[in-house]
C-alpha cells in the first residue's frame, strides 16, 4: 500500500486539547505533551475488570458501534450523533430563504457523526471517518449485501479499531508499513488504508488525488459538486444546479477527505449567494454541542419504545422568527454568554426550542479559504456498486488512484 505523501502549507499548530502553541516543540516534545494529557485522563478512568488470563487487548471494550437501526435497542454512545443531515437540510433551506444559499446537496441521511474522544484526539480521525462511512454503508439499501459483509464487525459491541485493522493480513505491504500492528497503538491511518480495509470486505471504493490544489483551489470543490450534482450531458455544474430544488437530498454516500495530518467526512456541497462552493463536512475533531445533539436524537425512538421508526421530519423546529435577516457578519458573531455558538434557543413568546441555523451551518461549512491552506488532497469515494468478487479484491491489492488537475 503505497501512496504519495500529502503535504500542505505550514500553519499555526496548537494542542488539540489545551490549545497550547506547539510550533516550537520538536515531534518528541509534542508527543510528551500529549502523553501528559493521556496519563491524566487514564488516572480518572474506571478500571476494566479482568481475569488473570486477560490481556489489555482481550479486555472488554467500552466502545460500541451504533447505527440508526439500533435506536430501539440502545442509546448511541456519547460521541455518536445520528439525525444531523435532516437538521442540516432545514438549516440550508432557511439560509436559501434568506438569500445566503443558492443551492445545496446532501448525502443519504442515515450517516452518524462520530467524534474522536479524549484519548484518540491526536490520531483518531481516520478511524472515526471509517466508522462514519460504515454507519451509512450498513444502513443504505441500494446494495443491501453490504450489511452482511460489515456484520463481521459492526453488528456487535466491539473495539472499532480492531474492526478496521483485520485487513492487515490481507494487505501485506501495508501491514509491513504499519509494522504488522494497529490494535492498541496510536498509529495514523489515511484514506489509502481505508480503501484497503473496505476492499478486504468486498465493498468498492475509489481514491481520487488532487495533487495541485494549491494552483487551483476550486478544482476540489468543483469535483465534489459534480459528485453530488452530476452535470447533464450538455452543460456544467451550475446548469445542473439551476434545475434542481434549492436543497437536494441525494442517494449518494459521503466522501472521506484527507490532507496532511487530518481527514474529514464530506456530507454535502453548498453554493453561496456569491456562487462560491462550500464543502459541508462531519469533522471527527469537532464534538456536537449537547443542545444540538439532543435535538437530533429527538427524531429517534427511545430504547424503551416498542416502535421502530427511522428519521422523522423535524422541519417544525426551524420556524421563522419574523425578524429581518441579519447581516452575514452579524449572524456569524451570534454567541452565547460563554462565547460559543448557541445552536438551540427559546423565543420569548413560546417555550418551544428552535435550532439556530446560522450556528449549525457554521459548524459544518468548510469554505474555499480553508481549502486553500493545503496544496494536496485525497478523497475516498463509495460508488455503491455490487460486492467485489474475490478476483476483484485480489487485483485491488495494488492501490491505484485517479488524479484530478
Amino acid at each position: 500500500m503505497e501512496t504519495e505523501a500529502l503535504e500542505g502549507e505550514s500553519e499555526p499548530l496548537n494542542c488539540a486539547i489545551c490549545d497550547v502553541a506547539l510550533d516550537n516543540m520538536s515531534p518528541s516534545l509534542r508527543q510528551e505533551h500529549y502523553e501528559l494529557h493521556f496519563q491524566d485522563a487514564e488516572s480518572h478512568q474506571e478500571a476494566v475488570p479482568s481475569s488473570p488470563n486477560t490481556t489489555p487487548s482481550d479486555a472488554p471494550s467500552k466502545e460500541q458501534f451504533w447505527t440508526i437501526s439500533l435506536a430501539p435497542q440502545r442509546k448511541p454512545p456519547s460521541n455518536v450523533t445520528p439525525g444531523l443531515i435532516p437538521i442540516l437540510r432545514q438549516a440550508l433551506l432557511r439560509s436559501h430563504a434568506n438569500g445566503k444559499t443558492q443551492r445545496a446537496a446532501l448525502c443519504k441521511d442515515s450517516i452518524c457523526h462520530i467524534a474522536s474522544e479524549f484519548l484518540d484526539t491526536t490520531y483518531g480521525c481516520g478511524y472515526r471517518n471509517y466508522m462514519m462511512a460504515c454507519s451509512l454503508l450498513y444502513e443504505q439499501d441500494i446494495i443491501p449485501q453490504y450489511r452482511h459483509n460489515l456484520d463481521q464487525d459492526v453488528d456487535q459491541a466491539y473495539d472499532s479499531y480492531k474492526g478496521s485493522s483485520k485487513w492487515l493480513g490481507y494487505d501485506l505491504v501495508g501491514a509491513t508499513q504499519l509494522k504488522n500492528r494497529l490494535v492498541n497503538t496510536k498509529k495514523w491511518i489515511g484514506t489509502a488504508d481505508l480503501y484497503t480495509a473496505f476492499t478486504y470486505r468486498g465493498i468498492p471504493s475509489r481514491l481520487v488525488d488532487f495533487p495541485q490544489s494549491g494552483a487551483d483551489p476550486e478544482v476540489l470543490p468543483r469535483w465534489v459538486a459534480n459528485y453530488f450534482f452530476p452535470p447533464k450531458s450538455t452543460g456544467n455544474v451550475q446548469s445542473a444546479l439551476s434545475g434542481a430544488s434549492p436543497v437536494v437530498q441525494t442517494e449518494k454516500a459521503p466522501l472521506i477527505l484527507q490532507h496532511q495530518g487530518h481527514s474529514r467526512t464530506v456530507v454535502g456541497i453548498e453554493t453561496n449567494k456569491a456562487g462560491i462552493l462550500n464543502l459541508l463536512v462531519f469533522d471527527p475533531a469537532k464534538k456536537i454541542p449537547s443542545n444540538l445533539r439532543k435535538q437530533a436524537l429527538s427524531a429517534f425512538p427511545s430504547p424503551q419504545s416498542p416502535s421502530h421508526s427511522h428519521l422523522r421530519s423535524i422541519a417544525s423546529t426551524l420556524k421563522g422568527s419574523g425578524k429581518r435577516p441579519r447581516e452575514e457578519d452579524e449572524e456569524d458573531d451570534r454567541h452565547n454568554k460563554k462565547g460559543r455558538p448557541s445552536f438551540v434557543h427559546i423565543h420569548d413568546n413560546q417555550s418551544k426550542e428552535e435550532i439556530d441555523y446560522i450556528a449549525v451551518l457554521k459548524l459544518f461549512r468548510v469554505p474555499l479559504s480553508n481549502l486553500k491552506k493545503r496544496d494536496k488532497y485525497q478523497i475516498l469515494t463509495f460508488p455503491l456498486e455490487p460486492i467485489l468478487t474475490q478476483d476483484e479484491r485480489e487485483s485491488r491489492k495494488v492501490v491505484t488512484s485517479e488524479k484530478v488537475f
